[in-house]
């Protein structure tokens, strides 16, 4: 019985992806249509060098183009929420573009009012700017021969702003070529090695390829960590990817709350280590989908093979007196009682994440969404021990107001279904969750998180220096079945435990939320104009008498 169900669903995972790759073929078969009514009065070789260098600097997805024929203006008083094109002809602009601007044989005017939070490019053309103009990106000049297949020869490039380079491939925005690896934390001590570029690296290097790898040593835990893959992807717009890796490495479920370099950074000097952790080694193979440049759906299995790991260091280079606290256990504590400390949990599950992201900028974005949807299945068909369902749902938008202020908002949503093992339970307090609660202060198999910024760019050209962020957070971890902890903690684990832990839907007990029940806190922050430093005053008003909880940051908290 248990084969003819894993025949079904290798056979309906066959199916999907057949959907997919023709739903895909459809879009860039429309797509293509609609380019080429837009360039019919070119000719052969111009109509080329177009449509590479739309590809080029604007990406795959054409929903939100903006296209102009000849002389155009975008007055002082319009918002244009598109990437621009203008073909064979003037754009002069005095208003504001959420987007890149891109002049194809023509030439692009900015006015001292005009603001432009991606690139200004031009081909074959050029690019007027005044004193005042705001330009978040490149400005690109660049000389395309149409008389030949010569590829196009940059004349300048000015970096403008903080923005990212926009030209690049915006199916890969994630470029880092960084080859060092280096962290610290309370389990592994610091840990130093080399790694090689992310994929987005390689693609932008025109590979249709990806080196995965990293190894290093962990000084305090005394031992070697690694990660070793390749990805493969096919050319073009809608890309289809495959890859595989096999791993040993100290992972955790928090880098949603603390990137990687503040919370290294704040362990190493401040002894604040804000993540928990647990050791996983094994495989793990995928396929994923470019619809866009801005959507993706990406399917995983996962061979893993999990262990605790304890507090081995109390080093930092400040912090006299305090301590690191304690590691929690990442596995339940029946399965650790009876087995021991370092016995291993295997787990084999099934992973789907779909995501859009139209983010203006990675890092610092002002506009756009980001939505990302996590789901994952390790049920008695994989043979798993615990048996559980888990579901993670992020929805950000950032709203830009005008040029010097935006608001930022984000609704993440976490439910389950089975024996979740501790290590993946929600937790919510402290930094980038309630900040004006304690760390980690809620716990649970459910969780609703709301977070509202206001930002202020008072920082910009005025004698304070600094920008205002005022912020709002509300948000509340919990358990759907008071017994859940303890059937999650059990050991063995019987079918009737199993059973009435999977009667819980993950839809169940939202419905009694209510605005009074929820956790709240507001507060201010004071932010340098880059963004890359930050002081938190946050205060929880839900329940009187709260004091002010303070936090320094280096990375946006979502």
């Amino acid at each position: 019985m248990e084969m003819v169900n894993t025949k079904r669903t290798l056979f309906w995972l066959w199916v999907t992806l057949a959907l997919v790759i023709l739903f895909t073929l459809l879009l860039f078969n429309q797509s293509h249509a609609r380019d080429d009514v837009f360039y019919d009065n070119l000719s052969s070789r111009e109509k080329y060098v177009a449509r590479k260098m739309e590809r080029k600097y604007l990406g795959a997805d054409k929903s939100s183009v903006l296209r102009f024929e000849g002389d155009a203006e975008i007055e002082e008083d319009e918002l244009i929420d598109a990437d621009v094109i203008i073909l064979k002809g003037t754009l002069k602009i005095d208003g504001q573009v959420d987007g890149t601007v891109l002049a194809i044989f023509g030439d692009v005017e900015l006015g001292s009012t005009a603001y432009v939070r991606g690139d200004v490019v031009s081909v074959n053309g050029k690019v007027w700017t005044e004193d005042e103009t705001k330009i978040r990106g490149d400005v690109v000049v660049t000389n395309v021969p149409v008389e030949d297949e010569d590829d196009d020869v940059i004349i300048s490039r000015r970096p403008y702003g903080d923005q990212q380079d926009r030209s690049r491939d915006k199916n890969w925005p994630d470029d880092d070529d960084e080859i060092a690896w280096a962290d610290h934390n309370r389990v592994d001590g610091i840990t130093l090695g080399m790694q090689f570029p992310r994929p987005g690296w390689w693609a932008n290097k025109n590979h249709n390829f990806a080196i995965i790898g990293k190894a290093g040593y962990s000084f305090a835990s005394k031992r070697w960590q690694y990660q070793a893959g390749i990805e493969r992807w096919t050319a073009g717009d809608y890309r289809f990817s495959i890859g595989g890796e096999f791993h040993d490495l100290t992972d955790t479920q928090d880098r949603w709350i603390i990137c990687d370099h503040e919370n290294a950074l704040a362990a190493f000097f401040l002894k604040e280590d804000f993540r928990d952790y647990y050791n996983r080694s094994g495989w793990s193979v995928w396929a994923s989908q470019n619809f866009s440049k801005s959507t993706k759906l990406t399917a995983t299995y996962h061979y893993d093979d999990f262990r605790n790991m304890e507090k081995r260091t109390n080093w930092s280079l400040f912090g006299k007196g305090k301590h690191f606290r304690e590691n929690p256990l990442a596995l339940p504590y029946g399965f650790v009682q009876v087995n021991g400390y370092d016995a291993p949990l295997t787990i084999k599950s099934i992973s789907g994440t779909f995501t859009i992201d139209s983010r203006n900028n990675m890092k610092r974005p002002t506009s756009g969404w980001f939505i990302n949807a996590f789901g994952e299945y390790a049920g008695k068909e994989l043979d798993n021990l615990y048996q559980f369902e888990r579901y993670i749902i992020d929805i950000a938008n950032y709203f830009p107001l005008s040029w010097d202020e935006h608001i930022s908002a984000r609704l993440r949503v976490a439910s389950s279904r089975g024996l979740l093992p501790p290590m993946y339970w929600y937790d919510l307090g402290g930094i980038s969750t309630l900040r004006g609660l304690n760390h980690k202060e809620m716990t649970g198999d459910r969780m609703v998180l709301g977070n509202v910024e206001y930002h202020l760019r008072s920082g910009d050209g005025n004698f304070l220096g600094v920008d205002i962020i005022l912020f709002v957070d509300s948000g509340l971890a919990w358990f759907a079945d008071e017994n859940m902890p303890e059937y999650a903690n059990s050991y063995p684990v019987d079918e009737t435990i199993q059973q009435l832990a999977y009667e819980t839907r993950p839809e169940d007990t939202f419905e009694k939320l209510s605005w009074s029940s929820l956790r709240t806190n507001v507060g201010i922050a004071i932010a340098s104009p880059d963004g890359d430093f930050r002081v938190n005053f946050a205060k929880r008003i839900d329940v009187g008498g709260q004091d002010v909880i303070v936090t320094f940051r280096l990375c946006k908290p979502f």
